[in-house]
């Protein structure tokens, strides 16, 4: 059996990377903290879980156990 690849423009994708990187940043640096008021990490659970039941006082999900 042989193997075959596919061939990748290792530019063109370290460069839509790069963008995408960006994006992220601008998104949690710029747009996050004006819709939120605050510097919020969007990627720390509890910082989000504090903003959406503290602060934005949504019902916290009912928790439940299925083995028992």
């Amino acid at each position: 059996m042989m193997l075959r690849g596919i061939r990748i423009n290792t530019d063109a994708l370290c460069s839509h990377i790069d963008r995408l990187d960006w994006r992220v940043k601008f998104f949690e640096n710029k747009v996050l903290p004006t819709l939120v008021g605050h510097p919020l990490n969007p990627r720390s659970p509890a910082q989000v879980a504090k903003y959406l039941y503290n602060e934005l006082g949504l019902p916290k999900p009912a928790r439940y156990r299925d083995w028992e």
